[in-house]
């Protein structure tokens, strides 16, 4: 599972909160970092794969830093938290957001089309519903850039036996399901140490079962039905997950 190295160059508490909220269903955690003065020994450390920067706190050397981090890794992205200046700028910006964060769907849905991802995405979604592994299948199995390979699962105990043959990429998971639930299912992969980026599909779920998934980790919840579940909202989310670990 990846682990993206993620720096935040902000003094806004409403934009560094917002990151760390905006990733806190990955295994990627942002590293705040408060002026350019800590952000040049940071790079020197190890290479970020991803940067939100507010231009204003951008030096001369650190713009220096990011040029030649541009410049040597082509999977770099370096994303604004504000209006950019772009006279005489070294490098230029994969994409600039206003200086008050967006909202989630449409912040991973503009990250998600500047990253380099994984193609093709591998997606394994475990629903004892035939029609979601359906509309699921329906959806992406003819996207391109990145392209999806969809299987389907219809129980937790199918879904084992499926992620033991080959983990997925990233995994869309009911809860509530026959032979063997969804809660065993992230438990036990928890417990075997397989750290697959996961969302949890749902409906009727009740708050002690959302404290016994989250005694093991942070997937996405997703509610079925509601705003988030729509298909490209879905995908945005996937994306990310794929990225981010």
């Amino acid at each position: 599972m990846p682990r993206r190295k993620i720096f935040v160059l902000e003094t806004n508490q409403d934009w560094t909160r917002y990151l760390v909220e905006a990733f806190e269903d990955t295994a990627s955690t942002p590293e705040a970092l408060a002026s350019a003065q800590d952000a040049l020994p940071r790079f020197r450390q190890g290479n970020p794969d991803v940067v939100f920067a507010n231009p204003n706190l951008i030096t001369r050397p650190l713009e220096s830093a990011l040029a030649a981090q541009k410049s040597s890794n082509p999977a770099f992205r370096l994303f604004s938290l504000g209006r950019v200046k772009t006279s005489g700028a070294l490098f230029t910006f994969d994409d600039a957001f206003d200086e008050s964060p967006p909202g989630l769907s449409e912040f991973q849905k503009r990250i998600v089309q500047r990253l380099p991802l994984p193609d093709p995405i591998r997606l394994l979604v475990v629903d004892d519903e035939p029609e979601v592994g359906e509309l699921f299948r329906d959806y992406f199995e003819h996207r391109i850039g990145p392209a999806f390979l969809v299987e389907v699962a219809h129980n937790g105990e199918e879904g084992e036996r499926r992620i033991e043959a080959r983990p997925p990429d990233v995994l869309v998971l009911d809860i509530k399901m026959p032979v063997r639930d969804g809660r065993e299912v992230y438990r036990d992969l928890k417990q075997r140490g397989k750290e697959i980026p996961t969302v949890v599909f749902f409906d009727l779920v009740s708050a002690d079962e959302v404290l016994e998934i989250h005694r093991w980790g942070k997937p996405a919840f997703v509610e079925k039905g509601s705003q988030a579940s729509a298909m490209p909202e879905m995908a945005a989310l996937i994306k990310k997950l794929a990225y981010f670990g």
